[in-house]
């Protein structure tokens, strides 16, 4: 679980104060505004389980590294073949 937690650090990291704030609206639009302790604990499990959700799917479509939310993987290097020292012998 740590291993998943720390590969989407940085989508946490980004994206949980507007999962968290929307959850916040959400609850306010619905008129829950009286229950202190339930904004935040819906604040802080939305606040998670929202980006990890959202890596996931950026995860499977290859579009992290294009949202800037992980490197792109380089394909190892190629080098010339060396030639061969009997060749000109």
């Amino acid at each position: 679980m740590l291993q998943v937690l720390g590969r989407a650090s940085m989508t946490i990291y980004v994206l949980h104060t507007i999962c968290g704030s929307a959850t916040r609206i959400a609850l306010l639009k619905l008129g829950v505004s009286s229950v202190p302790v339930l904004h935040l604990v819906a604040g802080t499990v939305v606040g998670l389980l929202g980006p990890l959700f959202i890596h996931h799917l950026l995860e499977r479509t290859n579009l992290l590294p294009w949202v800037g939310l992980a490197m792109f993987k380089r394909s190892p290097r190629r080098h010339p073949p060396v030639a061969s020292l009997s060749a000109g012998v």
